[in-house]
């Protein structure tokens, strides 16, 4: 699982892009693992073209909140969120 190999990198490895694996074709407490499982050795996460767009705002919240807070830059363009609602973007951020 991602989660499980995510959580064994290297101490050494600070940055990580995980783009264009379709991550949106996991369920909310799948990704919220994710998050989780990150080493705080992570500063810099890509997850550019990840189709995120069918994540609620809520979901997208829960999601970023488990992420460690060593990560200090954040990619999550061109991942279609522009057609979120006012109120789904508000709870995300």
């Amino acid at each position: 699982e991602l989660a499980d190999a995510i959580a064994k990198l290297p101490k050494s490895v600070t940055s990580l892009n995980l783009s264009s694996n379709y991550l949106g074709s996991k369920t909310c407490a799948e990704l919220v693992k994710l998050s989780a499982s990150l080493p705080t050795t992570i500063t810099s996460l890509d997850l550019r073209l990840n189709n995120l767009d069918n994540k609620t705002g809520e979901e997208l919240a829960e999601i970023i909140a488990e992420l460690p807070s060593s990560v200090t830059y954040l990619d999550i363009s061109k991942n279609d969120l522009e057609g979120k609602t006012c109120e789904e973007l508000i709870a995300f951020i």
